[in-house]
């Protein structure tokens, strides 16, 4: 199973998802961590709370986060401590999951969620109004 945690620095957790420098990739399987990656965010920063003067749900007008999702490609799952609802909408199409965490440190999260310790609640296009 593949895991991305948004983080500006590679161990912790970053605020929000989509102006995270990047994902830590954590591959791992029932026996632990098989390997573990940094991808960087391409997502253009400056365009990205550009919303066209649409406060509605018409997905059709909001900005890509095609950036974000290629770099997540493969992944299951997903976890930061603030997700915008475009991206969960686009993170639902992509049948990857999302969770929103407390936990600071990836290291502790990771080994928290092979533990069934993790405190994480799902996020998905379904839950915001």
């Amino acid at each position: 199973m593949k895991l991305a945690f948004s983080s500006n620095n590679g161990t912790t957790v970053s605020g929000h998802m989509g102006r995270a420098k990047g994902f830590v990739i954590v591959d791992v399987n029932e026996n632990g961590i098989d390997s573990q990656t940094f991808v960087e965010n391409k997502m253009d920063h400056g365009e990205h709370h550009h919303h066209h003067g649409h406060d509605n749900h018409d997905h059709g007008h909001h900005h890509s986060h095609a950036p974000i999702i290629d770099a997540l490609r493969g992944v299951d799952a997903v976890f930061s401590k603030h997700i915008g609802p475009h991206l969960i909408s686009e993170l639902d199409q992509n049948k990857i999951k999302a969770y929103l965490i407390r936990e600071e440190e990836i290291s502790r999260a990771v080994a928290m969620f092979m533990s069934n310790q993790l405190e994480m609640e799902t996020v998905s296009d379904c839950s915001h109004d």
